[in-house]
């Protein structure tokens, strides 16, 4: 495991770039920095881009050109910088506004905007769709709004598309985006505790699926599955859940409950390793493991040896929630997910049938949850 100090305050996204030799993170700080690794195990800052006036909130890197990396901050902003260009520490473009205070329908006060900044529409998401067009979301707008960076040459630049939930009524906004592996459809968590699907191939604007069941807050994070078909997200009433994806036109409820945190589930991922191990990261402290078969229920064993399978990458011969507990510092939950398929280690307790991401900092002790059974919706 590797720890490394990367800015002055709390860190709040990360993103790795295709070659897993480089990470890009985001802080409160106000600053972007860009994070080397050397012989796999050390790590260091080799830039720090500015920018921004206010924290930092998001960030992702474009997988068509990882040149370019955009970040989303409190203060209604939008950064683009590119690493082609020779001030890279400087962005190549800005769009702000990015959206508008719809939900609460406030007109912005002389306080809020004392520097010309609306401090009070947060970028709570954004992602790149391809090469050149890149979605954007804020807690506070019920639109989701796509940008193409071949037109913002102009300080009044707008967004060349719109996406909206089914209600074109609606009073919430989004805190989450999710894209699948093609870039084809992306899933929204809005803060009226639903998820949105879009399919960004036709040319309505509206979702064309709902997805319920989960109670959200501007911390909660959804997933869809490799092959597209299943999404999973973490909810406040303690669980995560799965639903099918291929429901369109229709409101789907989870068909699969994990119940086995203590407090709300925050961040998810799919494992990319073998494409059927899901990670769950909760206030509880803990992050667990679980193996989905959508075959099978998930049932909980003690028998099988976790450490050995997740290093095979054959499947396993049950369907199961992994016997594991690792325990972490709370802030890091979100963070620690955000590259869970990179690279796996061996057992650090013999004791206890588990594995780790190598480069998670600051592992503590691990031990087995209590034994109860996972629901089944």
């Amino acid at each position: 495991k590797t720890s490394f100090l990367t800015h002055n305050n709390a860190v709040f996204d990360l993103s790795w770039f295709n070659s897993g030799n480089s990470i890009v993170t985001v802080s409160a700080d106000r600053t972007i920095g860009v994070h080397q690794l050397e012989n796999g195990t050390i790590i260091r800052t080799v830039h720090s881009l500015a920018g921004h006036s206010s924290t930092v909130r998001c960030l992702d890197v474009n997988r068509y050109d990882e040149n370019l990396i955009a970040s989303g901050s409190l203060n209604n902003t939008v950064l683009i910088h590119d690493s082609r260009i020779e001030n890279f520490e400087s962005p190549s473009l800005k769009i702000h506004p990015c959206h508008s205070d719809v939900i609460r329908n406030k007109t912005p006060s002389k306080t809020r905007q004392r520097d010309g900044i609306d401090r009070n529409i947060p970028i709570s998401c954004l992602r790149f769709i391809n090469e050149y067009q890149i979605a954007t979301s804020s807690s506070v707008d019920n639109q989701i709004k796509i940008w193409d960076l071949r037109k913002l040459q102009t300080s009044k630049s707008a967004p060349v598309s719109y996406l909206k939930p089914i209600s074109s009524k609606s009073n919430y906004g989004f805190v989450w985006m999710s894209m699948d592996s093609y870039r084809n459809r992306l899933y929204s968590i809005a803060n009226n505790h639903r998820i949105y699907g879009f399919n960004l191939n036709l040319n309505s604007s509206l979702a064309d699926i709902k997805f319920q069941g989960l109670k959200v807050n501007n911390f909660t994070r959804c997933e869809i599955s490799n092959q597209g078909d299943h999404l999973l997200s973490g909810s406040m009433c303690h669980n995560a859940f799965i639903w099918n994806t291929n429901l369109l036109g229709r409101t789907a409820v989870p068909h699969i409950e994990l119940s086995k945190h203590d407090a709300e589930v925050t961040a998810v991922a799919w494992s990319d390793y073998d494409g059927s191990t899901i990670a769950t990261a909760s206030d509880d402290n803990s992050v667990l493991l679980w193996r989905y078969d959508p075959k099978r229920k998930l049932e909980y064993d003690e028998s099988i040896d976790v450490g050995s399978q997740l290093v095979d990458p054959s499947p396993f011969k049950q369907s199961l929630p992994v016997n594991v507990r690792v325990l972490i510092p709370k802030q890091q939950t979100i963070n620690l997910l955000t590259k869970f398929n990179l690279i796996y280690s061996t057992p650090i307790n013999s004791k206890c049938k588990t594995v780790f991401p190598v480069f998670i900092p600051q592992v503590e002790n691990c031990k087995s949850p209590e034994k109860k059974k996972s629901k089944v919706v």
